[in-house]
């Protein structure tokens, strides 16, 4: 019978006997599965987001993503060569289907996700539920789920993992929110469930001992959490596992959502997949979470184990285009040259980005030729930022010198659409240290920057130091939202009207003294000037042969899907048509026309700018 305690949960002691703790755990489980052996496992990959920051309007417009969750996959293969029956819903691909075919009057959020996974359980009969949480920003849906599922049939055990309910581990504080909001869950595993997970239903389903268990929590029927802690982190040679993608099929996640950054770089119905080569990465940032999850260092795949899955996805489920979902893909030169070969010699004929980001260090001139030659059409420079001091605060494996030098050899090589990531309000950070990250971007020159606030993660430390230095309090999840992204809290003033670029931005690194902190407020004012001069302004000079090709598909994907009134994309597509011998879409022009026609402070923005659309625009409306 599972424990319906709902108090916040007290942690076991560490002093426990591993004997006391290990009959406990017998007894514990018997109780939670009625001494039964466990047979069936439901996967469950929830909602990115709650109700409220959904849009069925942005939905529409095929703006939201639709990732496979990749580690489920793998997971669904390990248990299933053990005998487990296993079945996988995702219950965001389930949310963008009925927001695309249902009218907005006649959708409702939680019908599109709850219907079908009622349907599943009623139909599939689980032993046991598991649901993963990547991101703190999703927690409200996972407990949205979680909820209903103890509503279809609360003898169900249910468990938890993910990056999120690791870092929520991290701190007595998120450790007991994250308790007392999943009050129905019986089991939380931490860090990656490989090898910990098919333990757990081992010891379950009695082949092995109780003391194999590892990195899981069990909450018992007093509301006692029993932790085991002991490591089982897959090696390399442990991740030669290829999901199972045909749970999911590629196709019907392609239909719905994007995955990655660069679809506007491929044809409509394109069908996408992810997959990951190598987990873990070289770099210490304090903002990042992937070595709090993964662990130190880089563990690869095979070679042979990656391309046998691409020859399955490819030729078995037509995929036409691979997201890496590596945090370092391009991790070993030699080794990532050899995959590349690979991939050439296999004659698979897809193409691929890495949305995550790749180590500027990395960026050499053999890897990038390779990578264009292995059918890379995009990548992202995790960059940050471009002042020296903040780089070496934040740990960022990269010099001024090496950022510059691996925009160099990206410049080159027009096949690949380059973008990096920039970042504003790390701690006490200074006005000037800001304008060192414009001028630096500025000089690299690359086809596009995205720019976003920090926002300190749990089990980060920088978030840590911050909580520390008073600069932040450690956050209720439901607070933690972020900045950027599709989801983020600029997301719907970006899709309104772009009012941040329509509003004053002069150059605020002349108005304020450089030796100053920079202040909440400014934020977004640094965001619009950065946005602005660093992605709009240098297009003219920049979209030249095969790059104003690139930049005006982006454009066009920026006015139709991520901002439809943002002028600055349509005026530059509109140009762009011009230059490149195209008829301008009589939409974006109409569109322009109309909020030239109604905002005055629109047409002084374009007057201050110099920006003059062409004459013959009344002739295509």
């Amino acid at each position: 019978m599972k424990s319906q305690v709902s108090e916040i949960i007290p942690i076991a002691s560490e002093s426990s006997s591993s004997a006391g703790k290990s009959l406990n755990i017998e007894l514990e489980l018997n109780n939670l599965f009625d001494s039964k052996p466990l047979h069936k496992v439901l996967l469950i990959s929830p909602p990115d987001v709650p109700k409220e920051l959904f849009s069925w309007e942005t939905c529409q417009r095929g703006r939201y993503s639709n990732y496979p969750p990749y580690g489920l996959l793998s997971l669904a293969t390990r248990l299933k060569s053990s005998g487990i029956e296993v079945e996988i819903i995702n219950l965001n691909n389930e949310v963008l289907h009925a927001a695309q075919v249902i009218a907005l009057k006649d959708f409702n959020f939680e019908n599109a996700w709850s219907q079908p996974l009622i349907n599943k359980i009623d139909t599939f009969k689980p032993d046991l539920v598991a649901l993963t949480c990547m991101f703190s920003q999703t927690h409200e849906s996972l407990l949205a789920v979680i909820e209903k599922v103890n509503l279809i049939n609360d003898k169900i055990p249910i468990a938890v993992g993910g990056v999120h309910i690791t870092n929520s581990f991290a701190t007595l504080h998120t450790k007991q929110n994250l308790l007392l909001t999943l009050k129905h869950v019986d089991l939380f595993f931490l860090f990656e469930g490989d090898l910990s997970f098919p333990i757990f239903i081992d010891v379950v389903n009695k082949k092995i001992a109780s003391e194999k268990l590892c990195q899981v929590a069990v909450k018992s029927s007093t509301g006692e959490l029993l932790e085991f802690n002991q490591k089982a982190q897959p090696s390399a040679l442990e991740l030669d596992v290829i999901p199972d993608h045909a749970l999911l099929p590629p196709k019907e996640t392609s239909k719905w959502g994007t995955i990655g950054a660069y679809t506007f770089l491929k044809p409509n119905k394109t069908i996408y997949a992810n997959v990951l080569a190598n987990r873990g990465c070289r770099a210490m940032c304090t903002f990042c979470s992937v070595r709090g999850f993964n662990g130190l260092g880089v563990r690869r795949r095979s070679i042979q184990s990656v391309v046998d899955e691409l020859k399955i996805l490819v030729n078995e489920l037509g995929v036409e285009h691979i997201m890496w979902l590596d945090d370092d893909f391009f991790y070993d030169h030699q080794q990532t040259l050899l995959l590349f070969n690979e991939i050439t010699k296999a004659n698979l004929n897809f193409t691929w980005d890495c949305t995550n980001g790749v180590l500027a260090s990395s960026c050499t001139e053999e890897i990038v030729a390779g990578a264009a030659d292995a059918g890379c059409i995009g990548l992202n420079i995790g960059m940050e930022s471009g002042n020296p001091q903040i780089l070496k605060q934040i740990k960022k494996p990269a010099s001024v010198a090496t950022l510059l030098k691996a925009a160099r050899v990206l410049v080159k090589e027009p096949r690949i659409f380059s973008r990096a990531f920039l970042m504003l309000g790390f701690p006490n950070e200074k006005y000037g240290q800001v304008k060192d990250t414009f001028d630096v971007a500025k000089e690299m020159g690359l086809d596009w920057y995205q720019i976003q606030v920090l926002q300190p993660l749990p089990n980060t430390p920088i978030y840590q130091q911050m909580v520390a230095e008073g600069f932040i309090t450690e956050t209720n999840f439901s607070e933690i939202r972020y900045s950027g992204g599709t989801y983020g809290r600029m997301a719907k003033r970006t899709e309104q009207g772009r009012d941040m670029l329509e509003a004053e931005f002069d150059n605020i690194f002349t108005s304020n003294n450089l030796d100053a902190p920079i202040t909440v407020e400014d934020y977004e004012k640094a965001w619009a000037y950065m946005t602005y001069n660093l992605n709009y302004e240098p297009i003219p000079k920049k979209a030249v042969g095969l790059k104003a090709n690139q930049i005006k598909s982006y454009l066009s994907h920026v006015s139709k899907v991520i901002a439809p009134n943002d002028p600055f994309a349509i005026y530059h597509s509109i140009q762009l048509s011009n230059q490149l011998g195209m008829v301008p879409d009589p939409e974006e022009v109409s569109r322009i026309q109309n909020i030239l026609n109604n905002s005055e402070r629109w047409v002084k923005r374009f007057s201050e700018l110099n920006l003059r659309l062409p004459l013959n625009l009344n002739q295509i409306v």
